[in-house]
């Protein structure tokens, strides 16, 4: 099992000394350098680091920081059993090797330690426990402030009694007391630059260049300069006068203000008169921003239009020329209108070309009557079926009766046919109602097996038979039946 080593607090820098916040109350600090030993301390709140160590002189202890001329080197204390401070010259140094495997090896960073100490920062206001008065801080070489406990303070006199001489301390008020007066001159002649010589009579001061002397009234005393005093109450007779102006004008205001552009600002102009003004641009580049100048009117030269601002952009105005006068003949792309549309012009425009009724029915109580091309009436697609029936088909009680008739009607002398034929193979005319119906065929079976599309109630004829289908076409079994005709006659 290792050796375990239970190490204080220390330093090996010269002079170093613990401070109260890196200490806790019972920790022992040492100074490896110094030799020294420091404790924390707790004194009624007050809290120091001390040091302390001692030597055994008989049965008298005697604290170390009282001995006086210390050495300051190991050797002057005779101690030659002092470690260097170099790692290589410790004995029963650990093996790290196996302590850095270990777990709970410590890694040798300082934030990996737990219970931190809270270390001191320097500063004066972290300290702890700090004492509120001098003493405290055991200065003794301080004063409370009070004036009663200075020293050879000076006599301060409360009345000017106490003074033994008060002569030149105490002013007075009296002007004669002053020291260093001004001189105030009493008569003209204490000017400095007025003559001594006494006037006479009559007489007034002069300038001589230097003095002022006593000599003889010369001169008007009602004129300055030989003028009268009505002579400087005309303005005409000052010089440098200033400028001022005639009387101002509205003419002068109107022409100020017509000299140059006038800008109002967002200011606006009220008049109950007319606003006469030519607002005219070149181009639409001219025009300036419509954002800013919104509601504005303006007419631009090059596009013979006048505009208005509104929403950030310029809108153009419609001239008179361009707006609708409101009457059909002012219209262009007119559409044709007849004059008179009568039943002769349906007519012969339904003539004219085939009449398509899509799938719409034809009514009437008349007859289809006319020419072959006139009376042709047939579908669009050659697939699709033609109905002539007569009656509505949707009763129960008797339909009615569908002719077709040819030639000119009952009584007359010619007669025409009726041709009902197709032309397709395999096509034919039924005849009859859906129950029972009787289908004419153009052409006659081939065989009595039929074809692909026979059905019974088919009828086919030739010169010879008269054909007759039974069945509907399967491809096997006989489905036509023949009869020949009769050579007899009647």
């Amino acid at each position: 099992m290792a050796e375990i080593t239970i190490r204080h607090r220390r330093s090996n820098q010269e002079g170093k000394v613990p401070t109260t916040g890196q200490l806790t109350l019972g920790e022992l600090a040492v100074n490896t350098w110094d030799g020294r030993i420091f404790l924390k301390t707790n004194r009624d709140g007050f809290e120091e680091v001390v040091e302390f160590a001692t030597v055994d002189i008989g049965n008298t202890t005697v604290l170390f920081a009282d001995v006086q001329n210390k050495p300051t080197t190991l050797a002057g204390y005779g101690i030659t059993d002092s470690f260097s401070g170099d790692y290589d010259d410790l004995t029963d140094k650990p093996d790290l090797t196996i302590y850095q495997l270990e777990e709970q090896a410590f890694d040798g960073d300082y934030n990996s330690l737990v219970n931190l100490p809270q270390l001191f920062d320097g500063q004066f206001s972290s300290l702890g426990g700090k004492p509120t008065t001098l003493e405290g801080y055991g200065i003794t070489d301080f004063t409370i402030g009070n004036y009663d406990d200075l020293s050879n303070t000076p006599f301060i006199p409360s009345d000017v009694s106490h003074l033994t001489d008060n002569t030149g301390i105490i002013f007075t008020g009296e002007y004669s007391e002053l020291q260093n007066k001004p001189f105030i001159p009493v008569n003209i002649v204490d000017l400095g630059d007025v003559s001594n010589t006494a006037p006479t009579s009559g007489q007034v001061l002069k300038w001589s260049g230097t003095t002022w002397e006593p000599a003889a009234d010369t001169g008007n005393a009602d004129t300055l300069n030989g003028e009268a005093g009505a002579y400087y109450l005309e303005y005409s007779n000052f010089a440098n006068t200033p400028f001022i102006p005639p009387l101002y004008t509205d003419s002068d205001a109107l022409s100020i203000v017509q000299a140059s552009s006038l800008d109002l600002g967002n200011n606006s102009i009220t008049t109950t008169g007319k606003v006469l003004y030519s607002n005219v641009y070149d181009t639409l580049g001219d025009l300036p921003a419509a954002a800013t100048y919104h509601g504005m009117f303006a007419h631009v030269h090059a596009e013979g239009a006048g505009y208005f601002a509104h929403a950030g952009n310029w809108v153009r105005l419609a001239n008179q020329s361009e707006l609708f006068s409101g009457s059909y003949n002012d219209l262009s792309n007119q559409p044709t209108i007849p004059t008179q549309y009568t039943d002769a012009d349906a007519v012969s425009a339904v003539e004219a070309v085939d009449l398509d009724m899509g799938s719409n029915n034809i009514d009437t109580t008349g007859a289809f009557n006319g020419t072959t091309v006139r009376a042709s009436i047939h579908t669009a697609d050659p697939s699709d079926d033609l109905l002539l029936q007569a009656g509505n088909g949707t009763g129960t009680g008797v339909g009615g009766t569908l002719n077709i008739r040819a030639g000119v009607g009952a009584g007359g002398s010619a007669h025409g046919e009726i041709n009902i034929g197709t032309n397709l193979n395999q096509s034919g005319i039924t005849i009859g109602n859906s129950n029972s119906p009787l289908k004419l065929l153009t052409d006659v079976p081939a065989t009595s097996l039929g074809a692909s599309g026979d059905e019974a109630g088919m009828v086919a004829f030739d010169a010879s038979y008269i054909y007759y289908c039974v069945g509907t076409y399967n491809g096997i079994v006989n489905i036509w039946r023949r009869v020949a005709w009769s050579a007899d006659t009647w």
